[in-house]
């Protein structure tokens, strides 16, 4: 059998594994406020044939465009823009350092339309639920955590700034004006408005990283919120739940968009994520697909896709890249109270398992 993609349980206990290493820190946590919250973002244990039923009744007649967007050259923007040294502080002294060990990943829109078209009743804003030949996959602030390692931890509500003072870096290289959009931070780093001020050099890059890659499915024209610039310009960006955000912007554009007549849709927040959460769930990947290249957390680390880009028609293709078992979900087990994940600027070592004997093995036994 040639299979693109084959998703099993020992790819979800691998990403289990990974949660429970020695070295830690707090990435995500489901806070009192979650802990309260109606449960009906669960994956039904229960039988309901209503929730579990797909969502999209009605497939497009026509083949919508899907726009998705990551700036998977980041590396290489910083090291044209900054000199050398400010570079290697950004890498080695930065929460966002260890991007710079990312490889050629692109958004490929039609997985993303792929993962719509097979979302379940009961996904939800806080969990997207797909089923994929009888087996469900659930995706939820936990998995977007470990694929991204961003920080989801805290609350946004306790960053607060004095507003009524203005922020230097908007007066000085933006004449204080308010409305400062995603473009105008892009141009202002190509343009090294910076000049020799090292420090204020870092912190555009750390501001172009935000948005290109962090707000990367937001359209450039988007306002760019005081709060960023008060973040960078403070030091306190590293504390910032980026993760929750953006989890939500992914999900808000994702979850439950997709109809019979709308041909245009672009998906929000972080969209590489929930790709990557996809190879993570595979066994076995084409390499027409991707490739997996390395082995970090976060796990966006180590793919590389091809640069044929699948077509729809293949990707749903039963036995093809979609594929997964009809096993158990492929995503992590749940867990109570707080999540800790291994820290993301470490190389985490795995226990290495022989996969194809494994799955040779789980075949045999549903014969």
């Amino acid at each position: 059998m040639n299979d693109s993609i084959r998703i099993t349980r020992g790819s979800a206990a691998r990403m289990a594994h990974e949660s429970s290493s020695k070295k830690k820190r707090v990435l995500w946590s489901e806070t009192p406020d979650d802990q309260g919250k109606d449960r009906s973002d669960e994956v039904l244990l229960s039988v309901d044939e209503e929730a579990s039923e797909f969502y999209v009744k009605d497939q497009p007649t026509k083949a919508p465009h899907i726009q998705c967007v990551f700036n998977n050259g980041i590396k290489a923007d910083l090291i044209r823009n900054l000199h050398e040294h400010v570079y290697n502080v950004f890498r080695e002294s930065t929460c966002f350092g260890n991007y710079m060990q990312m490889h050629g990943c692109c958004a490929r829109g039609q997985i993303h339309r792929c993962c719509m078209a097979l979302e379940l009743n009961c996904s939800s804003r806080r969990a997207f639920v797909m089923r994929v030949n009888g087996s469900t996959l659930r995706f939820t602030l936990r998995e977007f955590a470990l694929i991204s390692g961003l920080n989801c931890v805290s609350e946004e509500k306790d960053f607060i700034f004095d507003t009524t003072e203005p922020n230097r870096l908007m007066e000085q290289y933006f004449q204080g004006v308010k409305l400062i959009r995603k473009v105008d931070i892009m141009e202002s780093f190509e343009a090294k408005v910076w000049g020799d001020n090292d420090q204020d050099g870092l912190k555009f890059a750390i501001l172009f990283f935000i948005q290109t890659v962090i707000f990367s499915g937001e359209r450039v024209t988007k306002k760019v919120p005081r709060l960023h610039f008060d973040l960078v310009e403070s030091g306190m960006y590293s504390q910032f739940p980026w993760g929750k955000k953006y989890f939500y912007l992914l999900m808000k554009s994702l979850s439950k968009k997709m109809d019979s007549e709308k041909q245009f849709y672009r998906i929000g927040g972080m969209p590489i994520v929930i790709q990557v959460w996809l190879y993570e769930c595979s066994s076995s990947i084409d390499f027409q697909v991707a490739q997996k290249v390395d082995d970090h957390i976060p796990r966006l680390l180590n793919w590389q896709t091809a640069k044929e880009i699948p077509r729809y028609k293949k990707l749903m293709r039963p036995y093809s890249v979609m594929l997964i078992t009809s096993l158990n979900s492929g995503t992590l087990p749940p867990i109570k109270g707080n999540l800790q994940y291994c820290n993301c600027h470490q190389r985490v070592s795995r226990i290495k398992v022989k996969f194809s004997i494994l799955i040779h093995q789980m075949m045999n036994q549903m014969r």
